[in-house]
């Protein structure tokens, strides 16, 4: 099974991959955890010799990145993730669920073609307080930038769900929970 995770920065992404991730390890399921955004971190990291931060410096991976997309296409970096994972998985034992946690573009979905499309989603005053609380007196960098909105009006999700609230976070663990659930009684 192929799951596609989409959202905005600290829209609750990370926190329903790990919750995902958690729960399938302990009920034996197989998952690797993929990142299509993973080979232009390690493209800026081979020029600077360290990671920006992924707060104040978007900008340079969202500039590295379009250079590539433009050049090679909006798909250029999931066609490259597809090559590492089949690669992967040629060396290593077969998996259940391949986890994409960071989905941006309608072409990326059309080539991945996963099972579950899920689209995480906070409003900006809610990014903006989590932002406040991990890094304060900073504000977001790259909102307008192509990778944080070509799959806004993307409408094909089989599941949205809102996290503005902590009541709203259960919304994300009983969604781990319906996927673990219909995983494990397969």
């Amino acid at each position: 099974m192929i799951i596609a995770v989409s959202g905005k920065p600290l829209s609750g992404k990370s926190y329903f991959v790990d919750q995902l991730v958690e729960k399938l390890t302990e009920n034996g399921i197989p998952v690797t955890k993929f990142s299509i955004g993973e080979p232009i971190k390690n493209a800026v990291f081979s020029v600077l010799g360290f990671y920006p931060d992924k707060y104040t410096d978007r900008d340079i991976y969202q500039e590295v990145g379009t250079a590539f997309r433009n050049k090679y296409g909006n798909d250029v970096f999931a066609r490259f993730g597809l090559l590492r994972l089949a690669n992967w998985l040629h060396y290593n034992n077969p998996i259940s669920v391949i986890l994409i946690d960071d989905v941006r573009f309608p072409e990326e979905i059309e080539l991945l073609k996963p099972d579950l499309k899920i689209r995480i989603e906070a409003s900006e005053e809610i990014r903006r307080e989590r932002l406040q609380k991990i890094r304060p007196g900073l504000d977001f960098v790259g909102e307008d930038h192509p990778t944080e909105t070509s799959l806004d009006d993307y409408e094909d999700w089989d599941v949205v769900v809102k996290v503005d609230t902590k009541e709203d976070e259960r919304q994300l663990e009983e969604l781990v929970s319906a996927i673990v659930e219909e995983l494990f009684y397969e």
